[in-house]
């Protein structure tokens, strides 16, 4: 199966984000608690799927479907989205 190259370069971009949330959440993890390496591997994993979720509804959710929405309810979703992910990771 092709991608087209429009896909690949939203996928490069989000694991891209992933790859920044994983170095923020590392940063975090290091300034707000001690420095561990349990803590570390936890930053790691709660970075990426975070970031990684989110990057996907922002690249191929929300850019797609949603265009045609009013800017208050893209607004609420969008919001939603991000409460939702980041109280289940």
């Amino acid at each position: 199966m092709k991608t087209s190259s429009k896909k690949r370069n939203r996928f490069k971009s989000v694991l891209i984000i992933s790859a920044i949330g994983i170095s923020v959440a590392i940063i975090f993890s290091a300034v707000a608690f001690e420095f561990t390496f349990v803590r570390t591997i936890k930053a790691v994993i709660i970075g990426f799927l975070i970031t990684f979720t989110i990057g996907i509804f922002e690249y191929f959710v929300f850019v797609d479907r949603f265009k045609r929405l009013r800017f208050s309810v893209t607004l609420i979703l969008r919001t939603l989205l991000y409460v939702a992910v980041i109280s289940f990771s």
